[in-house]
């Protein structure tokens, strides 16, 4: 979800695609956009204008008083996964490379443009550490390698069963949960309850 309050400031899902429709003021009158004009919207970690967390530019296709823009699912995905709402500032400048003018941003009146990330469920295989996703990636070779090692013994039913389990272990890994292999055996600890799998039973 996504919603923009009368101040401008922006509520945001993490991950959401966010719909905003842009218009600049013109000496008390709406600009008029040109086809061609550039907007570069930018989102900095607040109270830091020198931290630029997202950058993307939009290209006017006609002319017109108000541009559409949208921020995709990857613009939002901001930082690391978030249980609280946290607050970014944001600014949106026209022409940046040629003409400079900051329609939206800060002003002493206003003060900074609010950019509020909300919290999302985290996705699988996001914000894994280096040391989980080489865990998975050796598990991987393993599983491979032993189905290649009985693949003329093994049925499909077999292989798509031993695949099946690796795979929810991997999903428990993908998760944020610590896992461990020895002797064969795929380990997964969920609070304090433990998970084992062994690859060929």
């Amino acid at each position: 979800m996504f919603e923009v309050k009368d101040d401008l400031t922006i509520y945001a899902t993490r991950g959401d695609v966010v719909f905003l429709t842009v218009s600049a003021d013109d000496n008390g009158n709406n600009y008029i956009f040109k086809q061609g004009d550039i907007l570069r919207m930018k989102i900095f970690e607040k109270k830091d204008c020198q931290c630029v967390v997202m950058q993307k530019d939009f290209t006017v296709t006609e002319d017109s008083e108000f541009v559409d823009i949208t921020l995709e699912s990857k613009d939002t995905r901001i930082g690391k996964v978030i249980s609280k709402e946290k607050p970014y500032w944001y600014q949106i400048e026209l022409n940046p490379e040629t003409a400079p003018q900051t329609i939206i941003g800060y002003t002493p009146e206003t003060g900074a443009r609010l950019f509020v990330l909300l919290p999302e469920g985290k996705e699988l295989g996001e914000d894994l550490t280096d040391e989980e996703i080489n865990i998975i990636k050796q598990l991987q070779d393993d599983v491979n390698e032993f189905i290649s090692s009985y693949e003329y013994e093994m049925t499909p039913d077999d292989k798509a069963d031993i695949i099946t389990e690796v795979a929810k272990i991997m999903e428990l890994a993908a998760m944020g949960f610590t896992i461990v292999t020895a002797d064969g055996y795929v380990l997964t600890d969920v609070d304090g309850e433990r998970i084992s799998a062994r690859i060929g039973g």
